[in-house]
């Protein structure tokens, strides 16, 4: 009996052939190529984010712990997580605690409120003069020293944060670095 040709049992195809694992290939690399650029921006926004909140979030818990716990809650920079450090360089994290002498120095880790610390910063965060050793809250909420900034600055672009007497942070956008 005769058979047409398209219905002519093919073998069917198993795998890929060398022509199709190239063009894949070469798809994923384009695609990684324009991509990883992205992602590297998309990280930092999200460092800038979290340095940011977290530094607002501590301002907030030693003001509110101090008026709380009736006693002056002090934050200050710390590379070590134990104790503080009096430069002023706050891209490492700080430290929250219980501080009823107000000389900004941890006597015990039972006075440790919070700890805060960033590994791997692709940021800066320094403190001006008045700030450099650290915030004292007393129990009604006032900060001391009264007023002061901190300055953050990744590759894209840079933030100012001011303290405020009452304790409060602003946050406001400088112009893009280039």
């Amino acid at each position: 009996m005769f058979r047409p040709a398209h219905s002519q049992k093919r073998s069917s195809q198993k795998g890929i052939n060398i022509v199709e694992l190239l063009i894949v290939i070469c798809i994923l690399a384009i695609s990684l190529t324009l991509g990883i650029p992205g992602f590297q921006a998309l990280k930092l926004r999200s460092d800038r984010s979290a340095a940011l909140i977290e530094l607002v979030s501590a301002v907030r818990l030693a003001r509110s712990e101090a008026a709380l716990r009736g006693t002056p809650v002090s934050i200050c920079a710390s590379t070590d997580g134990a104790r503080c450090s009096a430069a002023d360089d706050w891209s490492g994290g700080w430290l929250v605690f219980q501080d009823p002498d107000q000389n900004l120095v941890v006597e015990s880790a039972a006075q440790v409120i919070r700890v805060v610390r960033f590994e791997h910063v692709r940021f800066t965060l320094t403190a001006d003069q008045d700030i450099d050793g650290g915030i004292t809250f007393g129990t009604f909420g006032f900060s001391r020293p009264t007023a002061g900034a901190f300055s953050y600055a990744d590759a894209f672009e840079t933030r100012d944060i001011a303290l405020t007497y009452l304790g409060r942070l602003y946050v406001t956008d400088t112009e893009p670095s280039s």
